[in-house]
């Protein structure tokens, strides 16, 4: 099976469980407008990023769709802003499902159950997680469509080739992401109920469409900005 095809199945359905908000220390105020320009744009971003937190705690409930069944789980993750983070995913009624961290570039983890271990690799799901919370485009804004919105390529990824982020337009904050493919957008991200928590934009529902027939809807019922994250928590023992 394929790294493309390895996104879909069963396995699937458990890949992003868990959300990643960015706050910051002082109430958001709306920063741009579509009178504003892509620099003074830009250097509020980078304001608004460097109010980031060290480390954050998330808890979530998911909904996820495929095949058209549909699967209810709660999610656990401790974050770094340095990018390392540790995703637990535990079934609504039920047992606990998996691991998988990502600490300094490096892949851990481990699966509780038998019959999903023997159908599923946890790492494929750590990587949904980074893209759908962690990858951002990097490259400079334009105004479209009433939107700030960068692009940039991500390189050594088998399934998708660039990232695109919208960004509202007065207040910078996250509003949507696309993934592309050789030009065909692959994966559709849309972040809502958007609130301020301590200075930041947090999206309490995160909805994300694969174009492939998988459709993830998160709702984040806890965050903990400066919830302490050492690099012990976020070990995970690896699958032999």
């Amino acid at each position: 099976m394929s790294a493309r095809a390895s996104w879909l199945g069963a396995g699937l359905l458990c890949l992003a469980l868990v959300g990643c908000a960015r706050p910051a220390t002082l109430p958001p105020t709306p920063v741009a407008s579509e009178k504003t320009s892509a620099a003074e744009a830009e250097a509020a971003l980078i304001q608004l990023r460097a109010h980031e937190p060290d480390s954050f705690k998330m808890v979530h409930q998911v909904m996820a769709q495929y095949q058209g069944q549909s699967h209810v789980m709660m999610g656990y993750m401790l974050g770094r802003k340095d990018g390392a983070f540790r995703v637990s995913a535990v079934a609504a009624i039920g047992p606990k499902l998996f691991d998988v961290s990502k600490v300094d570039g490096q892949w851990q983890a481990q699966v509780h159950l038998k019959q999903l271990a023997e159908r599923l690799d946890p790492r494929h799901m750590g990587r949904a997680v980074e893209r759908i919370y962690f990858t951002t485009a990097s490259g400079p804004l334009e105004l479209e469509q009433g939107h700030w919105v960068s692009r940039s390529p991500v390189p050594g990824e088998e399934d998708i080739d660039t990232v695109e982020t919208w960004r509202d337009v007065a207040t910078l904050a996250t509003v949507r992401k696309r993934f592309f493919f050789q030009g065909n957008p692959v994966l559709d991200i849309d972040y809502t109920q958007l609130e301020p928590v301590e200075g930041h934009w947090l999206a309490r529902q995160v909805r994300l469409v694969d174009q492939r027939g998988f459709e993830l809807k998160v709702n984040v019922t806890d965050y903990k900005p400066g919830f302490p994250v050492p690099q012990d928590k976020l070990s995970v023992t690896p699958t032999p």
